[in-house]
């Protein structure tokens, strides 16, 4: 129970100075101011009593939308007020994001039925940005309990047009917000997405919703894992194709030979840049065969050793050192110290020491780890210095 008054909201303040995190003062800072919304009947009431006094439709449906996105539980009352204002307003996809927001603070099956006149009203094309947001409202509540919502929302994304936003963007983004609720979902529906997906045009934001979709995928659903692979080989830059391999490989266990090897060529195709070819091979390397399993350990150094770039480097360092001690037989171990050694940078050798050390012998460890350390404390203490003079360091 509440202190009477402000005294518990003095009692929260006295608390959260005693948090010593700033992060975690800042967070415990927010849940009390929202506490304190919630808490006062009169300061809710005035909140949506301006957002119903708003004249223009479009700006009230949006107010609306936030207030009920932002809090948590809210009086009975206010919300079914809210839901008579709302479904005044003229359809669209501001009054969709409100509805979907009404229907998060209401009890089966009222909430479906809410739902699915928020879907309806993003039938019409307009604003992308508002029917992006409308399905981040949305989407959470969906699941495959609710089948014939989830398909409604997916020939909504699949139907959208160019408008204020090119199709391909709100298509990414809407899709991005839904694909969570896919999973355990029907073939047909991941099928369904998927070609969204093919449909995107802009490899980057291809890539972006590939990520989110691709979890969803699993061994049951095999054709989905080929589909994926497809779209993964119709895309031509390499660094895009190299972090949609990385998505995809860890769904490709418990599946056939075929798709793995498929999965395999297409990172070995991957030429012009080494650090992405890397990034690619390591990603698969878990799915191989023993024989390509360890052919691709022993090929991963010399790729790296033909890099050039101290940066990248770097990077394909950290990317294959958790697999070089898969296999004691392989001897790369110390090979991959001693060219976190021989890199010029002083950062990138001390960032790629501490990556290596977990991977060496308890012996070799703890020289790596501090010697990466105490080189990484020593390039910060002078930086530190030559940017604020004036700053006193004790020594290390």
């Amino acid at each position: 129970m509440q202190a009477a008054g402000g005294d518990w909201v003095a009692e929260r303040l006295a608390e959260i100075e005693g948090i010593p995190e700033a992060y975690e003062k800042a967070n415990a800072l927010v849940d009390l101011a929202a506490d304190m919304v919630l808490s006062r009947r009169d300061i809710l009431q005035e909140a949506f009593d301006t957002a119903f006094s708003i004249e223009d439709e479009k700006a009230k449906a949006s107010t609306l939308g936030e207030i009920l996105s932002y809090l948590g539980e809210i009086p009975s009352e206010l919300v079914e007020q809210a839901r008579t204002i709302i479904e005044r307003l003229p359809s669209g996809a501001g009054r969709s994001r409100a509805l979907g927001a009404v229907a998060s603070h209401l009890p089966e099956p009222e909430r479906l039925v809410l739902l699915k006149r928020a879907l309806n009203d993003l039938q019409v094309n307009e604003e992308g940005l508002l029917q992006i947001r409308a399905l981040d409202t949305i989407a959470p509540q969906l699941s495959v309990d609710t089948p014939d919502l989830l398909r409604q929302a997916l020939d909504i994304i699949g139907a959208v047009q160019d408008g204020d936003f090119p199709a391909y963007f709100v298509k990414s983004m809407a899709l991005r917000a839904v694909a969570p609720q896919l999973r355990e979902a029907p073939p047909e529906y991941l099928q369904q997405a998927l070609e969204i997906v093919d449909n995107v045009q802009i490899e980057s934001n291809k890539v972006e919703v590939l990520t989110e979709v691709a979890p969803q995928l699993s061994a049951a659903f095999p054709e989905g894992l080929g589909t994926a692979l497809d779209i993964v080989s119709g895309i031509q830059g390499e660094y895009y194709r190299a972090k949609a391999l990385a998505t995809i490989a860890p769904c490709l266990e418990g599946t056939n030979s075929e798709l793995i090897r498929q999965a395999f060529n297409l990172a070995q195709n991957i030429q012009t840049d080494r650090l992405f070819r890397i990034e690619a091979l390591s990603a698969i390397l878990s799915q191989l065969d023993e024989g390509d399993r360890l052919a691709t350990l022993q090929q991963l150094p010399i790729i790296v050793q033909e890099i050039n770039d101290e940066s990248d480097r770097v990077k394909a360092l950290c990317t294959i050192a958790p697999h070089l001690n898969q296999s004691d037989r392989l001897g790369k171990l110390q090979w991959a110290f001693d060219l976190a050694q021989r890199i010029e940078d002083d950062f990138k050798r001390a960032k790629a020491l501490c990556t290596v050390a977990p991977c060496l012998r308890e012996s070799e460890r703890l020289g790596a780890l501090h010697q990466g350390i105490d080189q990484g404390y020593f390039i910060l203490k002078m930086r530190l210095r030559m940017s604020r003079p004036n700053l006193h360091l004790r020594s290390a």
